[in-house]
């Protein structure tokens, strides 16, 4: 960072940057890699990729006004608003038990012929049901798009999470594993993809060619907006890579004492917990427990905080929000998994600056407060 201020080389795209876009592809083993100021826009990029399915020499953008998008409704926000800024319809699905990943057979009764793309979050860092998904977009002729926003470090059957279907968006805001305050990342696999959206992330300009020596100057060639990174931001970010194994493995360290110290409640019936699938190495981004009633998750969390201890819920159901019931049309969508993890969700601390005898004392005020 010093470097970058030294130079006054602190405007995006510059050598800081594609230093750190570097190694994440060497890091996820994606074929290309932009940085963004936030995951949010990183998806936001995608969006402009040309339709694969269309053969015309200039084919429509993959999303549109009347397609539909599948995704789950336990998941942020960011996901509905960039599909419904591209004027499409969102579509929410029920997510499955072990990992509070996307339900293959929720998506499977979702589709229909207006659907273009299936978006599933990869929750806490583990893997959904990868296999499955892909499976149901080769059958539809549909594309996949990967939030891995929690998922920096993770893997399924070896290989990065991010990097299974046409794209994939990460995040380093300061609540992730990987940070720089605020930031994101697309992952891209295809060539072609990349050229189309390096001119949206550039502000609809060919500015990434100039840099690269292929024109004399740069202009408007293209629709788009601001969605570089500052190489300062870069610069942090690509130190926190660097330490990415070390972070990932105090978190595991303090997650796995967690796993092993929460059996009881389990075996009482009164909650049920985080289960990752066979292959999956994650990253130990969240621990969660879903209760078995919303009373019982409020009492924990609050007896946690007066014991001194931040534990948190999570996301609302997006189709439960007042905005999804008054525009699109969800008030009578029944997706009661979506709605007890939402209600029922207990998050416990989990960073890599925690050390066992926390992690410990986190586990004796549980068990004091249940």
């Amino acid at each position: 960072m010093l470097r970058a201020l030294r130079t006054s080389r602190i405007v995006g795209n510059g050598v800081l940057s594609k230093r750190a876009e570097a190694r994440l592809c060497e890091t996820t083993g994606a074929a290309h890699a932009l940085l963004t100021p936030n995951a949010t826009q990183a998806l936001e990029l995608f969006l402009h990729v040309p339709d694969p399915r269309d053969p015309s020499d200039d084919p429509r953008p993959l999303v549109g006004p009347g397609d539909e998008v599948i995704l789950p409704s336990f998941s942020y926000v960011s996901m509905a608003n960039a599909v419904c800024a591209r004027g499409a319809r969102p579509v929410f699905c029920e997510i499955e038990r072990e990992t509070l990943g996307l339900d293959p057979a929720s998506v499977r009764a979702a589709i229909t012929e207006r659907t273009k793309l299936v978006m599933p979050v990869h929750y806490g860092g583990m893997a959904c049901d990868l296999p499955a998904l892909l499976e149901l977009c080769r059958e539809h002729d549909l594309v996949l798009f990967e939030d891995a926003a929690q998922a920096i470090g993770s893997r399924f059957q070896g290989q990065h999470l991010g990097t299974f279907g046409a794209g994939a968006c990460l995040s380093f805001h300061a609540t992730k594993n990987v940070v720089c305050g605020e930031g994101g990342a697309l992952l891209l696999s295809d060539h072609a993809a990349m050229r189309t959206v390096e001119i949206a992330h550039e502000k609809g300009t060919n500015r990434s060619a100039f840099l690269r020596g292929e024109v004399d100057k740069y202009t408007w060639v293209g629709t788009g907006g601001s969605y570089v990174l500052s190489d300062a931001l870069a610069a942090l970010l690509d130190v926190q890579l660097e330490r990415l194994d070390e972070l990932t493995a105090r978190r595991r360290e303090i997650w796995d004492l967690y796993q092993a110290g929460t059996d009881w409640i389990e075996e009482k019936g009164s909650a049920f917990r985080c289960t990752p699938r066979a292959d999956c190495e994650h990253n130990a981004h969240i621990w969660w427990m879903v209760t078995e009633s919303q009373a019982l998750a409020d009492r924990i969390i609050d007896g946690l905080r007066r014991a001194g201890v931040q534990a948190t819920f999570h996301y609302q159901a997006l189709h439960a929000s007042p905005f999804a019931r008054q525009h699109l049309g969800t008030a009578d969508l029944d997706l009661p998994l979506t709605t007890q993890v939402s209600d029922c969700i207990v998050r416990l601390p989990l960073s890599s600056r925690m050390n066992r005898k926390k992690a410990e004392t986190v586990l004796r005020a549980l068990k004091g407060v249940v």
